[in-house]
């Protein structure tokens, strides 16, 4: 009988740690990198459409305390941010390298 609480226990456990897997800092932190990568590339006007709103979803998420959703949705817009930064320098590089203006 003790073995099969054990079990059950260390189930719940693991059950309750995936669910609440993200926390609230947790969150805010990735958010607050979405921003600055946005930012980045909001300074040198080459921001992708998309990355914007999805900062303001993660927000959402976040008041909701959908935490996990914040992390995600937020790391994705992070990554559009250093995409389209990354697609600005090639730009950069390619108009200097061909001496496009």
């Amino acid at each position: 009988m003790k073995k099969i609480q054990l079990i059950l226990l260390a189930f719940l456990i693991a059950i309750s740690s995936a669910v609440f897997a993200h926390s609230q800092g947790e969150a805010q932190k990735a958010i607050a990198a979405a921003e600055a990568a946005y930012k980045k590339v909001a300074d040198v006007k080459y921001a992708w459409r998309d990355t914007a709103k999805m900062i303001k979803k993660a927000k959402q998420a976040l008041k909701a305390k959908d935490y996990k959703s914040a992390v995600s949705i937020a790391k994705k817009a992070e990554k559009q941010g250093q995409n389209a930064l990354a697609q600005y320098q090639f730009q950069m590089v390619k108009r200097t390298k061909f001496g496009i203006d």
